[in-house]
């Protein structure tokens, strides 16, 4: 089991169509220019795969499509706020640490045995059982239960390192 192993890219990103194109629509894009937008970035992904294996394709998938975005001018839509109204959005330096946690929760994932990854990303992310994940992947259901302990483990441990680095922990 490499810990390094390519994830299928195509598939990945297939999976996660609607969070993609649900993204671009809440950046701005309406529905036709989400669709325009989610096809480009599996496009320069695949393009992308062929010269080097990606680790964590949605993740590269996300910075693509906000790449794109950028260079084709879309920024989020605001709606103008009531003067007596404070703002609820979080501020340029929230916005900035939750980038940084968010990758380096990614680089976290990425670094995972092949195996953990898989039972991590299906329980958390498709909401599978541990039965249903033990089937599929041959393991039992104690097996699967220690990787998505081990995983949350290391992934508790990136997010307590990253506060404490900046002394709020």
């Amino acid at each position: 089991m490499a810990q390094n192993e390519p994830v299928p890219v195509f598939e990945t990103v297939r999976a996660h169509e609607t969070r993609l194109k649900a993204y671009a629509r809440r950046r701005g894009a309406d529905g036709h220019e989400a669709e325009d937008l989610f096809q480009e970035t599996v496009l320069r992904l695949l393009q992308r795969a062929r010269r080097a294996p990606l680790l964590n394709p949605l993740a590269y998938a996300f910075r693509v499509l906000d790449n794109l975005m950028r260079d084709r001018g879309q920024r989020p839509s605001f709606e103008a706020l009531d003067d007596g109204e404070p703002c609820e959005q979080p501020g340029p330096g929230a916005l900035l640490e939750g980038r940084e946690l968010a990758e380096a929760f990614s680089r976290a994932i990425a670094a995972m045995p092949r195996l953990r990854r898989e039972v991590y990303l299906r329980r958390r992310l498709e909401g599978q059982g541990y039965d249903r994940i033990a089937q599929d992947l041959r393991l039992t259901p104690e097996a699967v239960q220690k990787h998505y302990s081990r995983a949350s483990a290391a992934l508790r441990k990136v997010h307590q390192d990253g506060f404490s680095a900046r002394g709020e922990g």
